[in-house]
């Protein structure tokens, strides 16, 4: 057998999590061993708990592990501490009698504290169709103490997405046999759920003592929420301008055009019909051949007048320009019409 590899980490919690080391806890056990334990030892053994699931809190039990920083920074860029975090977690929820399946997930190259933390669970939880949740199953158990640990320990630790699904199992669970779990166990939990990270389950409202490093996470946290809603915010505003801009373009590109539409007659002639934009005077060139026109022009540029000229050059131009494309049946009737 290969000798165990050295410790990684002068981290405890660290090295146990670890698949790579397997350290022993304070009483002598590894990771897989407590996993593969039956739920009677699950149920009787009570120095178990404070290392799969440790707590940045002081226990009663005086060589229980306590989550430092160092264990917090650990677990939230490490995905294989989360995952073997997650081993934990399964069993139990099997001892607890509750479904528990595995999600496929995308996994992101990055390690940060967003990556696989925090955001979609990782495991789907529900009641089973026949709920057998055993004797933790009533008004007060010491199991309920646990629950709370278990909760607090995974939103710590960078599992938040499971804490949140743990907790609403147990409340569905609540709901579908009222009046079995007592108020002040379900009061307990919800607080692990939903109180900020730095404060503890059992500390008072209002309430401002917390772990400073706990804090700083969460301030951290609070600011790249701030900072992430002012970018969608500067964005959509961005997207707004350029579709102003867009259909501002459509306008100015449909300014000044002569809409022309042809109906049909009862005798198969064509009706031409222009559209003058508004703001603009109507100009009406009575001339009926080409040849006119060009000898109109060589009379204007013999007037002693530049701008005279410069204008109806303009207008001759604007003139042809009307009648490129069009077929001759429509500028044939336009000339007689005009």
């Amino acid at each position: 057998m290969a000798p165990r590899k050295s410790p990684k980490s002068t981290c405890a919690l660290v090295n146990f999590y670890d698949p790579s080391v397997h350290a022993r806890s304070s009483h002598g056990r590894i990771h897989p061993d407590i996993l593969a334990w039956d739920n009677h030892n699950l149920e009787a053994s009570h120095n178990y708990i404070q290392t799969l699931f440790p707590l940045p809190e002081h226990s009663g039990f005086a060589t229980a592990p306590v989550v430092t920083s160092e264990t917090f920074t650990a677990f939230r860029t490490r995905p294989e501490l989360r995952a073997a975090l997650l081993d934990s977690l399964v069993r139990m929820l099997d001892f607890y009698g509750f479904d528990c399946t595995r999600v496929p997930q995308k996994r992101s190259k990055k390690t940060d504290d967003e990556s696989n933390a925090n955001n979609d669970p990782l495991i789907s939880i529900s009641l089973p169709e026949r709920p057998s949740f055993g004797k933790w199953f009533r008004r007060f158990d010491h199991n309920h103490l646990r629950i709370t640990r278990i909760i607090r320990s995974l939103r710590i630790l960078g599992l938040a997405a499971e804490a949140a699904s743990f907790y609403r199992v147990l409340r569905e669970a609540d709901e579908a046999f009222p009046g079995v779990l007592g108020r002040e166990s379900l009061m307990y939990w919800r607080r692990a759920a939903e109180r900020p990270l730095w404060m503890a389950p059992d500390a008072k409202d209002g309430s401002k003592q917390g772990l400073a490093f706990l804090k700083e996470y969460e301030v951290e946290k609070e600011k790249e929420e701030v900072e992430k809603e002012k970018k969608k915010k500067e964005e959509e505003v961005v997207e707004l301008e350029e579709t102003d801009e867009s259909s501002d373009e459509g306008v100015e590109e449909r300014k000044g055009e002569v809409e022309v539409s042809s109906d049909e007659t009862s005798d198969g002639s064509s009706e031409v019909e222009v559209v003058q934009p508004e703001g603009e005077s109507e100009e009406v060139l009575d001339d009926s051949s080409d040849e006119s026109s060009d000898g109109e022009v060589e009379e204007l540029t013999k007037s002693p007048s530049p701008a005279s000229v410069e204008k109806k050059l303009q207008a001759k131009k604007d003139y042809d320009a009307f009648f490129e494309g069009m077929d001759e049946e429509a500028k044939a009737l336009w000339k007689s019409i005009t």
